[in-house]
């Protein structure tokens, strides 16, 4: 019977993490290790792991320094024994069927990844994503994927998110040498590990339902006004452009992440106005300029966000 590894990079979220654990225990799919990692919480978090470990010995805690989301998944890679590997987030939930419907999947097809659908939460609603232009209940390969991915407003329901996938395990390696997290990227390390493992994926599968709770929080990491923080997203995309380049990715997708780039860059200007940061706000309205000519021919049918897009580009302190 295939197992699957779940890692749960835990930090701070008390609050949210019994909900997390319950609806990750009560997955209809029995073979299963939980790893969760928790990465310096002070919170309570830390217990609460301990507690539910104690419960279900299928729960493998470990407790460590402080060193960011990638760090502490590196962890759980390392640890996993599964033969598919599932992520989670501590704040989010899952449908009580989802890697039972997943592996199911991927036992009958035989492909490298199976990708699902997937609900936001906010403020008490929940809002299930949609893709705009239908995906085919077929199996397809890398290049479609890669479609899939960054081209977000037709495929929002297929998401770049490492979330609502089931992975086998043999992608997570490049002949002997393992993908791993870049651990230097506070934030957006899973930009490029994403595209890492799309890129070894030969086969993949799509089902339309949703099965994972995305809780978006406006104090976590990534909605946080954290300029120093937010600016990593910065060198995270430089190295997405990077390995895309490199790896004969289809040339039309560029554009796409190349428009993704421009929208951080925009988001930080704004951030970066607010506090007054006249050196990120100029570096970010670079880099706007740079890929203006991408961001603008991606978003014709959304004429606000150009108009938004060039005003934020002509702010100065």
């Amino acid at each position: 019977m295939n197992k699957i590894s779940l890692i749960i990079p835990v930090y701070n979220t008390a609050e949210y993490l019994p909900r997390c654990l319950d609806s990750a225990l009560n997955q209809t799919y029995k073979n299963m290790e939980y790893l969760c990692i928790d990465d310096g919480s002070t919170d309570g978090s830390e217990r609460i792991l301990d507690e539910y470990a104690a419960m279900d010995e299928r729960i493998k805690v470990v407790h460590k320094k402080n060193g960011g989301e990638s760090s502490a998944r590196n962890v759980g890679l390392e640890m996993a024994t599964g033969d598919y590997i599932g992520f989670m987030d501590c704040d989010d939930w899952i449908e009580k069927d989802m890697y039972e419907t997943l592996l199911k999947i991927q036992q009958e097809t035989k492909v490298d990844m199976v990708a699902s659908g997937y609900f936001e939460e906010v403020n008490g609603k929940c809002i299930e994503m949609k893709n705009q232009l239908f995906i085919k209940d077929e199996i397809f390969g890398r290049n479609k994927l890669f479609q899939y991915i960054y081209m977000r407003d037709y495929y929002k329901a297929f998401s770049a998110n490492l979330w609502c996938k089931l992975f086998n395990k043999k992608v997570f390696f490049n002949g002997c040498e393992k993908i791993i997290f870049d651990e230097e990227q506070k934030l957006g390390g899973d930009i490029l590990f994403f595209a890492q493992l799309a890129a070894n994926c030969k086969s993949i599968y799509y089902i339309n339902r949703s099965f994972y709770h995305y809780n978006i929080r406006y104090n976590s990491t990534w909605h946080a006004k954290n300029l120093p923080v937010r600016v990593q997203i910065f060198s995270a995309y430089e190295k997405l452009l990077n390995f895309v380049e490199q790896n004969e990715i289809e040339p039309e997708m560029y554009i796409w992440i190349r428009r993704f780039f421009a929208y951080h860059a925009k988001l930080v200007a704004e951030i970066a106005f607010e506090q007054n940061n006249r050196e990120v706000l100029l570096n970010s309205q670079e880099i706007m300029g740079k890929y203006r000519e991408d961001y603008i021919n991606t978003n014709k049918e959304y004429p606000d966000r150009i108009k938004e897009f060039e005003k934020v580009k002509k702010l100065h302190l």
